[in-house]
């Protein structure tokens, strides 16, 4: 596996989608705030600080093999971190909108 000179956000994006952890899971796993995740998501050329990439470094070395190569596929397609990442930002998006009231459903309240 390629080493990692520099975390940025889409690779730690990449390595949330390989461990298929959610971004509370992912959060507790590294030992980050959900925040953080999300502003990963939403900056993924963002580079992160020395503390953070250590935890992302750990959490990668801690990786089932599966994992491993499912970040190194993910990371090898250049272009396509970042477009990875701003799916999955989308797709979180769209499933935290809250669906409007209908009138029946006010009225088994």
């Amino acid at each position: 596996m390629k080493v990692i000179t520099s975390w940025n956000g889409a690779r730690a994006c990449a390595l949330q989608r390989s461990l298929r952890m959610s971004n509370l899971a992912f959060a507790v796993h590294v030992g980050v705030s959900v925040r953080s995740i999300a502003g990963w998501h939403q900056r993924p050329g963002r580079v992160l600080a020395q503390g953070t990439a250590e935890l992302l470094e750990a959490a990668l070395g801690a990786a089932s093999e599966r994992a491993k190569a499912q970040f190194a596929a993910l990371t090898s397609e250049a272009s396509g971190e970042a477009a990875h990442c701003a799916r999955d930002l989308g797709q979180a998006q769209s499933s935290a909108k809250v669906q409007p009231r209908t009138q029946s459903s006010e009225r088994s309240r």
